[in-house]
């Protein structure tokens, strides 16, 4: 049990450094969103597909394989989907779902469960809306990204981005934030691994490291 919340908390909150992680961000995160609809043309929820680095992914799941067989099934690596879904709630995913910059409720997670695959640890968690937004009500825009950086979120390549039985002619597009500067990155890889909460000149910059989906209908 130790293990698992020590875990979540590096996912999430990190008292303690990992190995795959000696400079700010510590954990690197390749990200897929789908935007599923329903038959009445609203958006109802965001499904987040994380894949992690292979560093991360190696060191997350030791311990985990717990037949010997070389394997991790969904069921071994379960108990570490469970603590990893009650840490992601207290920074809300690090997803927001807005329309005309109205943030909008977010429902607890539903169906989700980690795969190991190949050296690539990836958390697959569904969103629902509160409530759901018709798709006339205007451009919605989601982010991901974790303001503080301890995470670096990346929209993966190809279509990251995907709407799921959305009404014609919804688009989505996808917005990558700007790389860091040698010298920004240089300060922020200085902080060490035991710190969450950057100082004011840092924060004000990784704030606008924003993933952004916008859809328009």
């Amino acid at each position: 049990m130790m293990r698992l919340i020590l875990l979540g908390l590096v996912l999430a909150a990190a008292i303690s450094p990992v190995p795959s992680a000696q400079a700010h961000p510590h954990i690197l995160v390749n990200a897929e969103a789908e935007m599923h609809f329903d038959g009445q043309g609203r958006l109802v929820a965001v499904r987040n597909i994380w894949h992690f680095d292979p560093v991360f992914s190696a060191y997350a799941t030791q311990g985990y394989d717990a037949d010997g067989d070389g394997i991790y099934t969904r069921e071994e690596l379960q108990p570490l989907a469970e603590i990893n879904m009650k840490s992601l709630s207290d920074f809300d995913f690090f997803t927001w779902v807005a329309v005309e910059g109205t943030v909008r409720k977010l429902d607890p997670p539903e169906d989700y469960w980690l795969d190991y695959e190949g050296n690539v640890l990836t958390l697959r968690f569904t969103l629902p809306l509160a409530e759901p937004i018709p798709a006339d009500e205007g451009p919605m825009v989601v982010d991901i990204y974790d303001p503080d950086y301890y995470v670096a979120y990346q929209m993966a390549q190809g279509e990251p981005a995907v709407l799921i039985e959305s009404p014609e002619p919804c688009s989505a597009e996808v917005r990558r934030p700007e790389p860091l500067d040698s010298e920004t990155a240089m300060e922020l890889a200085e902080i060490p691994a035991d710190v969450r909460e950057l100082p004011p000149e840092l924060a004000e910059v990784t704030a606008d490291l924003v993933n952004r989906v916008t859809i328009r209908c």
